[in-house]
């Protein structure tokens, strides 16, 4: 290894990124814990800071990607634990929120994230830190720091399904239950969004997609319902919460996001929001909102609630949504309603689409579009929805069957 000069503490002040990328590119890890343990000795706080500040873009280099052995050195093992050891109430919160920032992206390398938590004892400290804390969101530091502390629980239970489950064991669902509670108090006293909620929303999506069959907490539903109601909601935050409860219907637990509430179902809060926004002008999120919405009540076809789909409002916006999606070019969008009509045609028989003028025309539309994934698509969703073909249908719904054999006939006609 080659040697390298540690710096000098009375130099630090003017600590730049260029500085620690020289004590790095040689590998030089012990400098650089030997450089902060001397400033924390000295109580030379502010020291740290630029310091950490320096340092926590050091991790996104690919470097740290394309070495995977990296994470073994034993100088850099030093350097995580003396990270996570600066999570403490002892320590100002920006002292913190910087040793949290450098964490996230350790946590964020795939090569390194299990090793963090193999060698360091970070995800109970970030949970302890969370719980045992007190923290006023009326400081922007104090958000701040919650933020940071809950991208890196998000980080490390994305990374694979052991860490999710040890975080689930260390009392993960009771650090989220604090954020969201801190959160909302902040919403009541200011009536504006942290946004905080993409963070936490993240982090449950992150725990559900690996341990989908264990019991989720009576917190979430009340959370959801709260989240959705909320005057200042953003786009951003409800593309989060729908794709979230997309992944908690395969959860067999969670059957409350069609429970009644105050007369209302969670899909009709959503519809009222929906109905507020311009779907085609949402600062391109709003195809996102809807791809998302449409998944969840496809979802709600399959479920033991279905006869909510038909009760509620949602088929209404649906439906009245179809002309708008008929002309889309994107195969996804357009997959995600085909998948759902599908769902109806088992749900519900033929004869409920003859009143329906629109389903026609969206299956026309598709059928002869000039994007070859849409004309696949469309063509599978018609094929699915003449082998729901029962003797019971009427008049109309033999009618809407001959459409539909048309349709078939018309694709093939167009393809050859």
């Amino acid at each position: 290894m080659v040697s390298v000069t540690p710096l000098n503490l009375t130099s630090l002040k003017e600590l730049d990124l260029g500085s620690i990328k020289s004590l790095i590119a040689h590998n030089n890890w012990d400098a650089v814990v030997s450089e902060i343990r001397a400033a924390l000795a000295n109580n030379e706080l502010s020291v740290v800071i630029d310091y950490l500040n320096a340092l926590k873009f050091v991790f996104t280099d690919s470097k740290f990607e394309e070495q995977p052995d990296l994470a073994l050195n034993h100088d850099l093992v030093e350097l995580f634990k003396l990270l996570v050891s600066l999570i403490s109430g002892k320590y100002s919160r920006k002292l913190v929120f910087y040793a949290l920032y450098c964490l996230t992206n350790i946590a964020f390398c795939t090569s390194m994230c299990a090793d963090l938590c193999f060698f360091t004892p970070i995800i109970q400290v970030t949970i302890r830190y969370i719980l045992t804390e007190t923290f006023d969101f009326l400081f922007v530091v104090d958000v701040e720091t919650v933020k940071q502390a809950t991208w890196l629980l998000g980080n490390i239970i994305g990374d694979c399904q052991p860490l999710a489950i040890l975080c689930e064991s260390m009392g993960v669902w009771g650090a989220i239950h604090k954020i969201y509670l801190l959160d909302l108090q902040h919403y009541k006293i200011t009536g504006n969004d942290s946004l905080l909620a993409l963070k936490y929303l993240w982090v449950l999506c992150n725990i559900v997609r690996y341990s989908s069959h264990h019991p989720i907490p009576s917190f979430v539903r009340l959370m959801f319902y709260e989240l959705i109601t909320r005057t200042s909601l953003s786009v951003e935050v409800l593309a989060h919460i729908l794709y979230s409860i997309g992944l908690f219907q395969e959860n067999p637990y969670c059957d409350f996001f069609v429970i009644k509430d105050e007369n209302k179902i969670i899909t009709d809060l959503v519809i009222e929001r929906l109905e507020q926004l311009d779907m085609e002008d949402s600062m391109g999120i709003g195809s996102r909102i809807e791809k998302y919405f449409v998944l969840f009540l496809g979802n709600l076809c399959y479920s033991d609630n279905s006869n909510y789909v038909l009760g509620s409002c949602s088929l209404r916006f649906f439906f009245s949504r179809l002309d708008s999606a008929a002309t889309s070019s994107d195969p996804a969008l357009v997959g995600c309603y085909l998948w759902v009509l599908t769902n109806l045609i088992s749900l519900t028989g033929f004869s409920f689409f003859c009143e329906q003028e629109c389903v026609l025309s969206f299956l026309k539309n598709n059928i002869t579009s000039s994007t070859k994934a849409i004309r696949k698509e469309t063509l599978n969703c018609l094929h699915s929805m003449l082998i729901n073909v029962t003797i019971d249908d009427d008049d109309w719904g033999k009618s809407f069957i001959r459409e539909v054999e048309q349709l078939v006939n018309l694709c093939y006609s167009v393809t050859t």
